[in-house]
């Protein structure tokens, strides 16, 4: 009924175990076996043959599917499949975890997956994947973990994600050629707590939302199934195409990865950083780099204190580095590369740890790490830089605290200047007589002068009009 050869050294080909019909479940995980997809009993619960070099394509798994409904557990991930995804998952009502990833699958996603009104775990990334995601899936009602990564689906971010798979928890669609606005739809997913959109052509600005699931903070693996979920001894996972690279064994905690993150980097997003983001104080990873964002870093980005791992480098964020960020002690990585930073470097905490690398690309930006030394005037930073809405205000404040109640240089030139006119001219007028006769004797003439015009022109004009009106 149950057999699990699995993290051995076997090799060669699998037998025909459709003659096994009282096998439920089989394990075959992470050996070297070398065959197309064997033939399996047609009552089997638990397929594991994850991390093998098993190839062609996955056809059999229909004559599993149809006859006794009865398969639960699918993993096929790690291997050599090719082809495209068979249409025949109207059978599999009872299917709770199905992984198809990292394969050479083509082709569309079958509409038919839209039947799986009990599953739990979909992943097919990491094959070669293309169209739409189909509309049938917002049937899967009780997913938790839909992972589509690395792929060539196209169209828009679905907005029923977010209005009909409310219990989901990870959701990444990275890698793909996803274009549009990120659908407001998604912040209704109150209990998602890892969110990749990065690496597609998704424009517009950040949702002004806040996800409940990334508000709190719990070292916890999100519930895959696990572990009938994909395992393997080795599954390597990357942090924005960078060196930040971590294995997993299914025996580690890797909630660093699979959880609390939140991932929109490398597409073509606008506008200013929400300050709704810095209120996800759960978040273990935030990525925001390769973007085209403006404006300022949020000054409370301090109080997402269990952050690991924060880049916003790659946008045209300005100002200074807001003094929150020293508050950020368990920062593994960190950067803020080629931005319109300006001011010095703040030397507290984990900052201080992070060379050069982190700080490059801003020609304003002075102090350690980098080889240029703030002067008296660069350590206040850029006095053109932008400022969020309602920051000026804060910011006249801040001066008027530092540095005590000061007058605007404009308004005391202007100032002075009218008491100077004033007082210059009136002046004059009262000390001599002479001077005040004259001045009114002036006004006087210009006053008879405007007068004489005036009476002059009404007159020609009456003349006018009154031979005008005469019989001829």
């Amino acid at each position: 009924m149950y057999m699990n050869l699995s993290f051995n050294a076997l090799r060669g080909h699998v037998p025909d175990f459709s003659s096994q019909l009282h096998l439920s479940q089989l394990d075959l995980t992470t050996n070297f076996f070398r065959s197309p997809l064997p033939r399996f009993p047609t009552n089997t619960r638990v397929l594991f043959l994850a991390n093998n070099s098993f190839s062609g394509p996955i056809l059999n798994l229909c004559g599993i599917l149809s006859t006794n409904n009865s398969l639960s557990y699918l993993d096929l991930s790690l291997n050599n499949f090719s082809g495209e995804i068979p249409d025949c998952w109207k059978y599999g009502h009872n299917l709770i975890a199905l992984n198809l990833a990292v394969n050479s699958l083509c082709g569309q996603i079958p509409n038919s997956m839209g039947q799986l009104i009990h599953l739990n775990t979909l992943r097919l990334e990491m094959n070669n994947l293309l169209g739409e995601v189909p509309l049938s899936l917002k049937n899967c009602i009780e997913l938790t973990v839909l992972y589509l990564a690395y792929n060539r689906l196209l169209g828009n971010v679905p907005a029923w994600i977010g209005e009909n798979l409310q219990n989901l928890i990870f959701l990444s669609l990275s890698s793909n050629d996803f274009s549009g606005n990120i659908p407001l739809q998604l912040c209704q997913l109150k209990y998602l707590n890892h969110l990749d959109l990065s690496f597609n052509n998704l424009s517009g600005s950040i949702p002004r939302c806040v996800f409940l699931g990334m508000t709190s903070f719990e070292d916890t693996i999100p519930d895959m199934n696990y572990p009938y979920m994909a395992y393997s001894d080795s599954v390597k996972l990357t942090f924005n195409s960078r060196e930040f690279i971590r294995e997993f064994t299914r025996n580690i905690n890797y909630s660093f990865y699979l959880s609390n993150m939140l991932d929109l980097s490398s597409n073509r997003l606008l506008g200013k950083i929400p300050t709704e983001v810095m209120s996800l104080v759960g978040l273990l990873v935030l990525d925001l780099s390769e973007n085209q964002l403006v404006g300022t870093i949020p000054p409370n980005i301090g109080e997402m204190a269990h952050l690991k791992a924060l880049d916003l480098s790659s946008n045209q964020l300005s100002c200074t580095m807001p003094a929150g960020m020293t508050n950020m002690p368990l920062l593994e990585f960190f950067n803020v590369s080629y931005n319109n930073l300006s001011g010095e470097i703040l030397r507290g905490h984990q900052l201080k740890t992070f060379d050069n690398l982190s700080y490059i690309g801003n020609p304003q930006l002075c102090g350690f790490p980098l080889s240029k030394i703030c002067t008296s005037n660069e350590s206040f930073g850029n006095p053109h830089c932008s400022f969020e809405e309602g920051d000026e205000e804060k910011q006249g404040i801040q001066k008027e605290v530092q540095h005590g109640f000061e007058i605007p240089s404009f308004y005391l030139s202007m100032g002075l200047g009218f008491i100077a006119g004033y007082c210059g001219f009136w002046g004059s007028l009262l000390l001599s007589r002479s001077w005040r006769y004259t001045y009114f004797r002036f006004l006087g003439n210009i006053n008879d002068k405007i007068y004489l015009m005036v009476a002059v022109g009404a007159a020609k004009l009456q003349r006018k009009f009154q031979h005008q009106q005469a019989p001829k």
